[in-house]
């Protein structure tokens, strides 16, 4: 499978900057500008643009991974038949914290203690947060390209916790 690689462009100048084979993705209308990437996951599924092998990166994507986008279609090209390709930017981040979830304790305290909740509220293994994980597992901006049938899946997940959050008291 040929790899779709969008770059999220919510300004009107970054849509002819974007490079080859990045494909711009026009979110210039951004009409949620709270949900940061979430808003184009769902417009890309729900307007039908899925391709069948697919990544969304935001503008500062190469800046963040050090990596071009056409490095990172090279990679995929070279290792076909994967249903998911990570790229973590913050490498370092798995020397320092046991795992995603301490890493979000240290920069936002409770962060743990909802997750559990809600992890729990929807039926998923919350002992995730407890488990180790290897610079290989850690993810901490929405930087892979995934197969469709797992975005779909993902963002089932994301809306299962998105939807069990919405309805947490302010508190």
């Amino acid at each position: 499978m040929i790899p779709t690689l969008y770059q999220i462009c919510f300004e009107q100048n970054q849509i002819p900057q974007v490079k080859s084979p990045m494909v711009a993705f026009d979110n210039t209308s951004n009409e949620r500008p709270e949900l940061r990437e979430y808003h184009s996951f769902k417009k890309i599924i729900d307007n039908q643009y899925a391709t069948e092998l697919y990544g969304v990166f935001g503008p500062r994507a190469e800046e963040k991974l050090r990596y071009s986008g056409k490095e990172i279609y090279d990679e995929i090209v070279s290792n076909p038949g994967k249903e998911f390709y990570l790229f973590n930017h913050a490498r370092i981040q798995s020397v320092v914290f046991l795992n995603v979830w301490e890493q979000g304790e240290y920069f936002h305290p409770g962060i743990k203690k909802i997750m559990r909740y809600v992890l729990d509220k929807n039926g998923y293994d919350y002992t995730v947060i407890d488990s180790i994980m290897t610079e290989k597992q850690m993810c901490f901006c929405s930087y892979f390209v995934a197969t469709k049938k797992a975005w779909i899946e993902y963002m089932q997940f994301v809306d299962d916790i998105k939807s069990t959050l919405s309805a947490l008291p302010d508190e």
